[in-house]
């Protein structure tokens, strides 16, 4: 895992009650490069981004101001690797149009009829 701001204050959070997060720390450490990895995590963020807001809606959500400041630091760590992986994942889209040449679906296929043909990596992410 890569450095956070604030990170003594979110590790100590996330260790304090969180087998979520050693079992996605554990997924990391063993690899995650393969498609079917990349989809499962892709689930697993938005799932838990989902979850986060269910979470945090509760009267009781958090009792002190130390579980704010350290609940805060989660959902801005979020934002800001959900930004990283949508680059990270223009990048993969573009590795995929040099290998293999991919384009975009055509008409019937997603896109309007009369639109010209767009290739996977222009604008599509």
């Amino acid at each position: 895992m890569k450095q956070r701001r604030g990170a003594a204050l979110y590790d100590q959070a996330a260790a304090k009650h969180n087998v979520l997060v050693s079992e996605v720390r554990t997924a990391v450490d063993y690899g995650m490069g393969d498609p079917e990895d990349s989809v499962k995590m892709a689930c697993a963020g938005a799932e838990t981004a989902e979850a986060v807001v269910q979470a945090l809606s509760s009267l009781w959500a958090l009792y002190t101001p130390q579980d704010a400041a350290g609940g805060h630091l989660g959902p801005r760590h979020q934002l800001q690797n959900s930004a990283e992986a949508l680059l990270e994942l223009r990048r993969a889209v573009g590795r995929i149009v040099e290998r293999d040449g991919a384009d975009l679906p055509g008409p019937g296929r997603g896109q309007a009829a009369g639109e010209p043909g767009r290739r996977l990596g222009d604008g599509a992410i």
